[in-house]
């Protein structure tokens, strides 16, 4: 489980860059919760459960995305892709994204077919992704 943390609390910190700013981190023993500027709130449910997979809602200014799954594996990509593609079309988002949970596959065909209706987000996704 220590191991666990450890790799948590390392892809929180490596996902800091130029425009998600990592503000603070607190850890209760079974939560992680993360706060993110501008705007951005990470909750981590750790399973103590090897056969229960550890569940994630990423709070992104009153839209939740919850994301269940191996954390540690995944959760860098995830908190990359998702905020870095948030954080450049946020304002447009609340348009076409209805304001209920998600199960996210963090991968860029999701990420593509979640923007469907804009045009211009599917454009800087293929952008961000260099495809």
């Amino acid at each position: 489980m220590e191991a666990e943390i450890d790799r948590i609390i390392e892809a929180i910190r490596d996902s800091s860059n130029d425009l998600i700013y990592f503000i603070s981190m607190q850890y209760d023993g079974e939560h992680f919760t993360v706060h993110f500027e501008p705007g951005y709130c990470l909750d981590i449910k750790l399973s103590k459960n090897p056969d229960e997979p550890t569940r994630t809602s990423l709070s992104i200014r009153g839209i939740t995305v919850v994301i269940t799954g191996n954390s540690a594996s995944c959760l860098k990509s995830i908190i990359h892709q998702f905020m870095l593609v948030t954080y450049a079309f946020s304002a447009e988002m609340s348009l076409y994204f209805p304001r209920a949970f998600y199960d996210l596959d963090p991968t860029f065909y999701n990420l593509l077919e979640m923007c469907e209706n804009s045009p211009l987000m599917q454009s800087i996704l293929w952008d961000y992704y260099e495809l």
